[in-house]
């Protein structure tokens, strides 16, 4: 079983919810009801700001179906790691041939959690070119905003 995301950092909640043209069952058009939730989380890498993003999948249904919204995929499957905190990742081995030498920024996380974990979504991120490209894009955009 996964450890929980670290509870001190601040967290987001993003709701998924079926559309409303999906709210109807497709065997006997009643309208669904909500019966659960469905909540998964990720870190993502704000500059300076460490949060997790709570995924909400709202699910609903009738008698005879159940629906689940989507929601977003995470650039490696089955990751804790958004987009940002791998462009993080990305800027900290190309700036600097030490992995985490922004550690010290990462207050928020533990230094040891966070150079095991970065150092396991380079590998992921190279595994993937699609991956890799959308890192490198963000990466670039990081390091061209003004700061």
């Amino acid at each position: 079983m996964r450890q929980p995301l670290a509870r001190h950092l601040v967290r987001e909640r993003v709701v998924h919810d079926l559309a409303e043209s999906e709210k109807h069952c497709d065997c006997c058009g009643k309208d669904l009801r909500l019966i659960a939730e469905e909540t998964s989380e990720h870190y993502e890498f704000i500059p300076a700001v460490m949060k997790v993003i709570e995924d909400v999948r709202l699910k609903y249904a009738c008698d005879c179906t159940v629906k689940t919204a989507d929601k977003p995929a995470l650039p490696i499957e089955k990751s804790t790691a958004g987009a940002g905190v791998l462009a993080q990742v990305i800027v900290s081995i190309i700036s600097s041939p030490i992995i985490c030498r922004c550690t010290g920024r990462k207050g928020s996380l533990s230094a040891t959690a966070w150079r095991s974990r970065a150092r396991l979504w380079a590998v992921g991120c190279r595994r993937w070119p699609s991956c890799w490209s959308l890192c490198i894009k963000q990466a670039r955009r990081f390091c061209l905003s003004p700061r």
